[in-house]
């Protein structure tokens, strides 16, 4: 990691000096004394050899600086070797994109794995809490009456559609249920929201 470092200040036209340098040291320092301390600095950043001094205030200060700037150096090669790895996984993924991937998939494991977001239906089918049980029961009462009964198979396919639907908009998934109800319809449908509006749901693991 040494060796790294030397390259990435030495490879830099420039380095920081932050601006409490100057309440903290330079300010308490004689002229001759801070000429001293940017001498050793630049000479360093510019060999990686630091200038020896009789003076042990100059000692103290330069060794403080000195740190700073190999620990600089330290984060900018920690984020560069970062950023080409994301480059080798086709770069960092879109915002949006991550949030929605995330969503979906706490919201599969909640649905399936949490007891604490779950509950049953009159037919003790396992649901996510964020469907209104009247409402699902509404849509099984529905298929049995038009001759499409719900099976547990069948069930646990409609549960994984509403759960795509709620990860994109909080009550989509009882909107969708309630609009398969008043249409008679089998299937369950993702509910037609406006491009410029955007919502977030107030469960915790929906949004995460």
């Amino acid at each position: 990691m040494e060796e790294e470092i030397k390259k990435e200040i030495i490879g830099k036209a420039g380095f920081p000096l932050y601006v409490d340098y100057w309440e903290k040291y330079f300010s308490q320092m004689s002229d001759k004394q801070v000429k001293e301390c940017l001498k050793i600095i630049f000479h360093f950043n510019i060999n990686f050899e630091v200038l020896r001094s009789d003076d042990l205030a100059v000692k103290m200060v330069i060794n403080t600086i000195i740190d700073n700037l190999k620990r600089d150096a330290q984060k900018r090669i920690k984020q560069s070797k970062a950023s080409r790895a994301n480059g080798l996984l086709g770069g960092r993924p879109r915002k949006n994109e991550a949030n929605t991937s995330k969503s979906k998939q706490k919201a599969t494991k909640s649905a399936g794995n949490n007891s604490k977001n779950e509950s049953k239906d009159d037919c003790g089918i396992i649901i996510p809490d964020f469907i209104d049980v009247k409402t699902w029961n509404n849509f099984v009462k529905m298929r049995s009456e038009i001759k499409k009964p719900i099976t547990n198979s069948i069930a646990k396919a409609c549960v994984e559609k509403l759960i795509n639907f709620e990860s994109k908009k909080i009550g989509n998934a009882n909107l969708s249920l309630q609009n398969s109800i008043a249409g008679g319809y089998q299937g369950l449908f993702e509910p037609k929201t406006s491009n410029n509006y955007q919502s977030q749901s107030p469960l915790g693991w929906l949004n995460k």
